[in-house]
């Protein structure tokens, strides 16, 4: 099912960019996308949610596609702005889930008003000042982050520069990904080789970066530091899927930060970073499940 983009302005006058899928007067799925994303998702992801009898909500967050930039990032302003979405397309039940870096967004907005609980799907682990820095790809950014967040804003824009020129052409996308999941798990690597999958990832990233890389540097500032005085007292469940294999954040990283969040329950996964996707249609039902309540 195709969505419907809505335009909708925040309290600021940035667009935020929205789409729409399924019943407009449904209780609501607002899923986040990863870090770097967009609204851009696939039937696989979209049908379920449908079949459920929900409405499906994505947006690209701020730099992302075709909403405008709101910097330096905040995840304060991310939940101001989701009730602004929420209120503009009048949805006053649902369920917020976050992926990857969606998953501390999705917490920052879980106390607004509306929401029946959080869904974290393989989401991100703050990350402390000092101490060891955690395994994983993103390793050497945190490192340079410590170390001068304008060195990793020139860092980020070396990196992005060439992301994005690959992704403008075919055979070089094609590499792009081939060295992408090279790098992951054999499970992501077996799931995201999927034609589908391969088609939507591409789709995504290539709206995410319409705007080029600056919000991906950004967003990973935000991300790549301690942000948990960022979060609201959470009084709804929060359901967090990791995969143990996850090489983007580790298992033990992420079920540590869980522990210490009011009404968690840790669902374990055998697979990596995208372990969530072989499990959608039971994530669903916890959503429908939470939404009844």
């Amino acid at each position: 099912m195709s969505g419907q983009d809505h335009a909708i302005t925040a309290s600021d006058g940035r667009r935020l960019c929205v789409r729409t899928f399924g019943d407009a007067t449904a209780p609501a799925l607002l899923l986040l996308h990863g870090t770097p994303g967009s609204r851009l998702v696939s039937p696989r992801i979209t049908d379920p949610v449908i079949a459920a009898g929900l409405q499906l909500i994505t947006l690209d967050r701020p730099g992302y596609g075709q909403s405008d930039p709101d910097y330096p990032r905040s995840l304060r302003a991310f939940a101001d702005d989701i009730q602004i979405v929420t209120s503009a397309l009048d949805v006053d039940s649902y369920v917020i889930a976050g992926v990857s870096g969606g998953g501390p967004h999705a917490l920052a907005a879980a106390a607004n008003d509306g929401c029946h609980a959080c869904i974290i799907l393989g989401g991100f682990a703050p990350v402390p000042k000092t101490g060891a820095l955690p395994d994983g790809p993103n390793k050497l950014a945190y490192r340079i982050m410590r170390l001068s967040p304008l060195l990793f804003r020139i860092f980020n824009a070396v990196a992005t520069s060439g992301a994005i020129k690959a992704l403008s052409d075919d055979a070089k996308t094609e590499k792009l990904i081939a060295a992408m999941l090279a790098k992951t798990p054999p499970e992501d690597r077996d799931l995201i080789s999927e034609p589908d999958a391969k088609a939507g990832l591409i789709d995504n990233l290539r709206e995410a970066f319409k705007q080029g890389g600056k919000a991906v540097g950004e967003e990973s500032l935000m991300l790549g530091g301690d942000w948990r005085h960022e979060l609201p007292e959470i009084q709804v469940p929060i359901h967090w899927w990791h995969g143990k294999n996850d090489a983007n954040v580790a298992y033990d990283d992420a079920k540590r930060f869980a522990s210490t969040l009011a009404m968690i329950n840790w669902h374990a996964l055998d697979d990596g970073h995208s372990a969530w996707m072989h499990h959608w249609n039971e994530i669903v039902a916890t959503i429908t499940t939470a939404l009844r309540r």
